[in-house]
């Protein structure tokens, strides 16, 4: 046996119906309603019918068999009524493409509740051929995938996109899966035609009433009250369809043209009420011109893919995007890695900008001792000529502060041009060497004071050791 995929669209959040018509009891009498059964589109159940899935599904609701109507899809119940007729087309409440079904309701206690409003809401239920996941297109009826419906993946939410669909059944529920599917229209097996009549019309494998019972049922619950013009029209002109196709290819002359000028007559007021009749079939052939329906092909730009075409570039969008993810992820890393090489270079930076900044710490160190050094150096000079001269009895000690602003003021070449000069006033006179500015203060001046000494007063014959 093959496998299907079994769906149902009721939901299971609690809610509150309202009143369509004033409650009345009914009795054994038949009741004929317009049900939007489902609408193109994705359901609360996380389920996608495609406009062009529900318009091939249209006979499954009719053949083999006329599909039962129910009560919360209990299958094994009994039926409160049957699905007459099946039709595709734009919802006059929701403004969605859905099916609209005729359903005929023969349970009494089931018309009690449509009539006071308790049974409003529908749900579908039947079987498919194939549920494929909108995220990576596994078909559920074979196999399994990681996604569950309902689920956002990548901000993309999963739905199982039915194919082959084949309804089984349509149910009055709490709370529908599908919220604008519900009853949308109430009407007698008696219509009003063009003239305010009421007129029987006969129709293959449907109970009709007797024009006197019809007007007095109608009367009764107040029928034209709780349903508008626009109603009336649509399902008188609907059911007159359904009665010439069960003529047969070859009808009877007289029943045809009598069928023919009742729906040239309901065409004219839908057309006067600004509604629009789509079908096309010999009584549409058979209106005047002014009355025909208008067809209008497709453009091309409003032609919409097919579900596997759109499962397919789902897909495709899907690798691009994942590639595209994988792209970005390296470049992240590559930022990464730059951006720790950069970190790398600034802390390298950092450790060369203080290295500089102790060198030139210890330049400027250096070059402050090297100039106290030669201020030093400077002023030992300044002394040792001073000192020689007033030895030397070249100058007067009372002299010296004036002498010694007057050298100090004299560069380091003068002043050992000047101690050249001292040296030659005795032959017996030893070169004269700067001091080591290295050595103590003291022991500098000792010395050299000592060495001066030895040089000016030694007498010949003596050694520097004497």
């Amino acid at each position: 046996m093959a496998k299907l995929y079994n769906f149902s669209e009721s939901f299971t959040i609690e809610n509150s119906l309202a009143g369509m018509v004033q409650q009345e009891q009914v009795g054994n009498k038949s009741l004929v309603c317009r049900i939007e059964a489902i609408h193109a589109g994705v359901t609360k159940n996380y389920t996608m019918y495609s406009a062009e899935e529900l318009r091939k599904s249209l006979s499954t609701w009719t053949t083999p068999y006329n599909k039962p109507v129910l009560t919360h899809h209990e299958i094994y119940g009994e039926p409160i009524g049957r699905v007459v007729s099946a039709d595709f087309k734009q919802s006059t409440l929701s403004g969605r493409e859905c099916q609209e079904l005729v359903v005929r309701l023969t349970d009494a206690e089931a018309i009690a509740k449509i009539l006071d409003g308790r049974y409003i809401t529908v749900s579908v239920g039947g079987v498919a051929d194939s549920a494929t996941c909108s995220i990576c297109g596994t078909n559920w009826v074979e196999a399994t995938c990681e996604h569950t419906p309902g689920e956002t993946y990548d901000g993309v939410p999963c739905v199982a996109i039915l194919h082959g669909i084949e309804f089984m059944e349509v149910s009055f529920v709490n709370v529908p899966a599908d919220q604008d599917a519900k009853v949308v229209g109430i009407i007698q097996e008696a219509y009003l035609l063009g003239d305010n009549s009421i007129e029987k019309l006969e129709k293959p494998g449907l109970v009709t009433l007797a024009a006197d019972e019809a007007k007095a049922l109608l009367d009764k619950f107040k029928v034209t009250e709780s349903v508008s013009l626009q109603e009336t029209l649509n399902v008188a002109h609907q059911q007159i369809h359904l009665s010439a196709q069960a003529l047969g290819d070859k009808p009877p002359t007289d029943k045809f043209q009598e069928l023919s000028q009742a729906h040239a007559e309901i065409v004219s007021q839908m057309v006067k009420a600004g509604i629009s009749h789509e079908m096309v079939d010999r009584l549409d052939d058979a209106l005047p011109d002014d009355l025909k329906p208008v067809r209008q092909e497709a453009k091309p730009s409003e032609v919409l893919p097919d579900v596997k075409s759109l499962v397919a570039a789902l897909a495709l969008a899907r690798q691009e995007k994942q590639a595209i993810l994988a792209e970005n992820n390296e470049l992240k890393q590559s930022l990464a890695q730059v951006k720790a090489e950069n970190d790398g270079l600034k802390k390298q930076l950092a450790e060369v900008k203080q290295q500089y900044e102790n060198l030139v710490g210890e330049r400027n160190q250096l070059l402050e001792t090297n100039t106290a050094m030669a201020s030093r150096i400077h002023s030992m000079l300044v002394d040792e000529v001073l000192r020689i001269k007033v030895e030397a009895g070249k100058l007067q000690p009372a002299d010296m502060e004036t002498a010694r602003e007057e050298y100090m003021a004299k560069s380091d070449a003068v002043l050992e041009g000047i101690l050249d000069e001292l040296k030659n006033l005795s032959e017996h006179t030893d070169n004269i060497t700067v001091p080591d500015p290295t050595l103590p203060l003291e022991e500098e001046v000792r010395r050299d004071r000592e060495m001066a000494l030895r040089r000016l007063f030694r007498g010949l014959g003596r050694s520097d050791n004497k």
